[in-house]
């Protein structure tokens, strides 16, 4: 699937079937947004779970907060 298609189905899910404010599913947005500038890639398979470990320790190499960096996997 592509990158975007699961994207936009994701903030429909929380949209619709969760019923977030628009301030939390812009915050959701942020957080993925911010996961695709650091690991662009097109298709959600060809994401691993050691990206997601790549991304822990450059959001802490960062100097972000562990609560911050939390919420941005969670996204």
């Amino acid at each position: 699937m592509k990158r975007i298609d699961a994207y936009e189905y994701f903030i429909q899910y929380l949209t619709v079937e969760r019923g977030l404010t628009n301030n939390t599913i812009k915050n959701y947005s942020d957080d993925l947004n911010f996961f695709f500038e650091f690991k662009d890639l097109n298709d959600v398979n060809d994401y691993f779970y050691s990206d997601i470990e790549e991304y822990i320790q450059y959001l802490s190499s960062q100097g972000k907060a562990t609560k911050t960096i939390i919420r941005r996997v969670t996204s």
